[in-house]
């Protein structure tokens, strides 16, 4: 009977997977390694040039040799910095310790048999879907913790623990950052939100209310058709909603000239009280309108009459 189970549960294409997982090196190796092939592919690449360039300073984009004496001392100057600075880190250290000390002393067998006893086997995936999309309400600890425990859980129903962890897997990747509830993970998003708008506009500023059920489920269609053009091939462009449709925008359109907002107008008024901006947000007034009188007068100019 043993030696059944023991059969059923190596065998297939979960146990096939399970043997060449098994004969991978330790995760550490794999980081060290893939930072090695980093620094010399770095090294190969900077020789070359791709021909792209910065859309909103003109200038070749270039791949930096990492393996220089300058990049070398940066590297090792932050190293420290960007570990302790690492946002996930303290949650993976503690999530870790506690894993160990619950499976050393029982208590996670003892939980999932207290748990797998009222709960009826065909709603455990499910359950542990549904856990796993939810799990952004607390940052960082759908993959550290969620995926871990549903494969003791599958383990423990006599099921392949590599199918508890697809599921968990399934279940955080699928809405861990498209849900339609905020979470304390937004404000990093919004973080690199803002990074990559500053590559177009350097003095672009995220400064906005809560996020709604509305604002993640049209981040989550921007996300799903930037993913499809990704994969069927198509480069610099953007995703945006015209007419509501979605379409792919090339980047040369989009930043061809500036679409001006009168800071005195309703629109701009409307967007300062649903966002809840101060009314002025810089420092010399009369500059800004001197400024923004120009802009307004740039837009009004036809296409081909506006400065290059």
């Amino acid at each position: 009977m043993q030696t059944t189970q023991a059969k059923n549960q190596t065998g297939g294409i979960l146990g096939l997977i399970e043997r060449v997982g098994n004969k991978i090196p330790d995760i550490t190796i794999l980081f060290i390694g893939a930072f090695i092939i980093c620094c010399i592919m770095s090294a190969i690449l900077s020789t070359m040039h791709f021909g792209y360039v910065h859309p909103t300073t003109g200038k070749e984009i270039v791949v930096n040799n990492m393996l220089s004496g300058k990049n070398l001392v940066a590297l090792l100057s932050k190293m420290v910095t960007n570990y302790s600075g690492f946002p996930p880190l303290g949650m993976v250290i503690v999530a870790t310790l506690g894993i160990g000390i619950a499976d050393g002393s029982g208590y996670i067998n003892t939980a999932l048999k207290k748990i797998l006893a009222v709960t009826p086997k065909f709603l455990i995936t499910p359950i542990i879907i549904l856990v796993g999309m939810l799990s952004h309400l607390g940052p960082d600890t759908g993959y550290v913790i969620i995926i871990p425990v549903a494969a003791y859980m599958y383990y423990a129903s006599g099921k392949h623990p590599l199918a508890g962890i697809g599921a968990s897997f399934a279940g955080i990747a699928g809405a861990f950052a498209a849900n339609y509830t905020p979470s304390a993970i937004d404000p990093v998003i919004q973080g690199f939100t803002q990074s990559a708008a500053q590559i177009i506009d350097p003095s672009y500023q995220v400064r906005a209310s809560v996020t709604t059920a509305a604002d993640s489920i049209y981040c989550e269609r921007l996300g799903n058709n930037a993913v499809h053009a990704a994969m069927a091939g198509k480069t610099k462009l953007v995703i945006g909603l015209v007419h509501d449709k979605f379409v792919h925008l090339p980047i040369k359109m989009v930043t061809k000239h500036r679409n001006a907002v009168d800071p005195e107008g309703s629109l701009w008024r409307d967007a300062l009280d649903a966002t809840g901006q101060p009314i002025h947000m810089i420092n010399d007034m009369e500059k800004a309108r001197s400024k923004m009188a120009e802009a307004i007068a740039e837009a009004k100019r036809k296409p081909s009459e506006q400065k290059k």
